[in-house]
């Protein structure tokens, strides 16, 4: 029968839970047992996800087991390709992929671990101390924050606190790369204009034009300082009925400029006059201070359109488009500042934020979009911990140490689910399974995953403990 969970396999600091394809298990990161533990949700039983020796008949270990690339910290995690378990390290500073079972890609056994970044970092038969230390430093990483991925979790994004960035993880190659703003400003040691094209599009007063849509080149310019010479080339496209500017790029980088000059276009050499067209040469280039969550926009063909980065540092949200250009999407906003963000979550038009004091900050994020902010009215709930999403983007799901609620999206009207777990209760991590049409619930304190029924959440008899030696299977009644 199942491993008697409080006794053999017991949780003593457990931080995130993830779900299996089926949401038949559940994976917990214990930082207590520097584990991750495997929980059957049937019968609540525990095992500790861990390579073991291989036997035969006789006990006779025909295969040792591999423990390379232990766990020290272990937190957020998620299910990536080829049945691998995705953990981010936070003290190590690694991002780990753990086989979920035997022949997982390229890991032949379950609990099989490997480090990702840009190959195998299990050391080699023959390899000195100095080469697995040199091994063990390539794979370092900072304090890692928030994780969020593309629809088939192919690519995983996180936050590198030390280091103050994104990180773009793949699993299945095995690589690890630093987004890097390629939208920055900059001017020559003399003065020339180096500007992208990203930065110049953004910057321009007004991107409407009444030029018919093509190529103008050598479009000449004048400027407002002593800067002079620097020459344009300019598409014009017709978007929604109307022509725009979709790309501008320096040809002639010209001399003296300098920051906070304003430029105004001039004749292009197709006798086109673009004087109406003017921008200011600002040092716009976007650093993160202090990035806390990562979210994740989709386009209606489920590829990533953005990436929202919330930062407490600069109080502002940061938009990392397909090719990883930053912009301030949402500037600093006393009324409503990120102090300390637990979540970030895209849903239709709208990044919400969960704060830890207790509000869920919308940042509008649509196409005619300025990235203001308000609160959702209705809900309070200090020391918020997490947040889940139902799939129809209908509700949230709001824990805090002791309390869950739900909350409609569309107007924040909010339900209490669970009053008050206790005094001495700290939930630290919350999952929708869809599929059986309940919550789990992650509790530390007690050591237990409880699971909370969305079908009638208001009856208590639904909240329970899928985690002891007896489990009865909830009671679950469809609204008629």
């Amino acid at each position: 029968g199942p491993v008697t969970p409080d006794i053999a396999t017991p949780f003593l600091a457990v931080q995130n839970i993830t779900l299996n394809a089926d949401n038949t298990k559940a994976y917990i990161s214990d930082a207590g047992r520097a584990a991750i533990i495997e929980v059957d949700l049937n019968d609540g039983g525990r095992t500790l996800l861990a390579d073991e020796n291989e036997v035969d008949g006789d006990d006779t270990v025909i295969r040792p087991a591999n423990n390379d690339n232990s766990f020290a910290l272990p937190s957020a995690l998620t299910i990536g390709p080829n049945n691998q378990l995705l953990v981010v390290d936070n003290s190590l500073g690694v991002m780990v992929k753990v086989a979920m079972e035997d022949s997982s890609g390229d890991l032949d056994y379950k609990g099989q671990r490997d480090y990702i970044e840009g190959g195998a970092t299990t050391p080699a038969e023959g390899d000195t101390a100095a080469t697995s230390t040199a091994l063990a430093a390539d794979n370092l990483m900072g304090r890692l924050s928030g994780l969020a991925s593309n629809s088939n979790q192919e690519l995983l994004y996180t936050i590198d606190r030390d280091l103050k960035a994104v990180r773009l993880l793949s699993p299945r190659t095995n690589s690890n790369v630093l987004l890097y703003d390629l939208c920055e400003s900059s001017l020559g040691h003399n003065g020339e204009v180096k500007f992208p094209s990203c930065v110049l599009i953004n910057a321009l007063n007004t991107i409407s034009t009444t030029a018919q849509a093509g190529t103008f080149s050598d479009v000449l310019s004048t400027s407002d300082g002593a800067g002079s010479g620097a020459e344009f080339v300019l598409q014009i496209s017709e978007v929604d009925g109307d022509t725009k500017v979709t790309s501008i790029q320096v040809t002639a980088e010209g001399q003296g400029y300098a920051f906070g000059d304003n430029i105004t276009l001039g004749m292009s050499g197709e006798g086109i006059d673009f004087s109406h067209l003017s921008f200011e040469l600002s040092e716009d280039t976007v650093d993160f201070e202090d990035p806390r969550q990562v979210a994740v926009e989709f386009t209606e063909n489920n590829t990533i359109s953005n990436l929202y980065v919330v930062d407490a540092g600069r109080n502002e949200v940061i938009q990392i488009d397909g090719i990883y250009n930053r912009k301030v999407f949402s500037n600093a906003d006393e009324n409503f500042p990120f102090d300390d963000p637990k979540a970030a979550v895209v849903v239709e038009n709208s990044l919400y934020v969960l704060e830890s004091a207790g509000s869920i900050i919308k940042i509008d994020i649509g196409d005619s979009g300025s990235g203001s902010r308000s609160k959702l009215d209705g809900f309070s709930l200090s020391d918020s911990r997490a947040m889940a999403v139902d799939e129809n983007g209908e509700y949230f799901y709001v824990a805090s140490t002791s309390e869950i609620k739900r909350v409609k999206i569309s107007d924040g009207v909010t339900q209490d689910l669970v009053g008050d777990l206790g005094a001495d209760s700290e939930i630290v991590d919350i999952i929708l399974d869809a599929d059986n049409e309940r919550l789990l619930v992650l509790e530390s304190n007690l050591g237990k995953i409880f699971e909370l029924s969305t079908v009638n959440p208001f009856l208590w008899s639904t909240f329970r403990s899928v985690t002891m030696m007896v489990v009865a299977r909830k009671w679950m009644r469809k609204k008629s």
